[in-house]
């Protein structure tokens, strides 16, 4: 299950409210160093409500290329005052090297965000 590594390892403010893969809901607020990152199994998906006054666009990094295939970053606009839930994220596409997903946010005022499995 899970490794000694905790499941969102972050560089910035999610809050790990679980120790194992059965209780994985994570919330928090955004900070300025907007790079965050969780561990992915393939059934996690990324929650973000926009309580501010501007859109937020979300850029989750893509691997370089997947079958020899390129890959685009994928983005989500999440307009002011609105919510998108995003994912489930493919593991071959979206994890690095160490199965972690790697996001950030083009604005962070008012923005919550929260990492749940499926």
């Amino acid at each position: 299950m899970c490794s000694a590594r905790s499941l969102v390892s972050l560089v910035a403010a999610i809050v790990r409210r679980a120790n194992d893969w059965a209780a994985s809901t994570y919330t928090g607020s955004l900070s300025l160093a907007n790079n965050y990152q969780f561990l992915n199994d393939g059934t996690m998906f990324l929650h973000v409500k926009n309580g501010g006054g501007s859109p937020d666009t979300v850029t989750i990094a893509a691997q370089p290329s997947v079958d020899g295939l390129d890959v685009p970053d994928r983005t989500v606009l999440v307009p002011a005052g609105e919510e998108r839930i995003i994912g489930p994220l493919l593991r071959n596409v979206y994890n690095d090297s160490d199965g972690l997903v790697n996001f950030v946010h083009s604005f962070i005022t008012s923005v919550t965000q929260g990492v749940f499995r499926l």
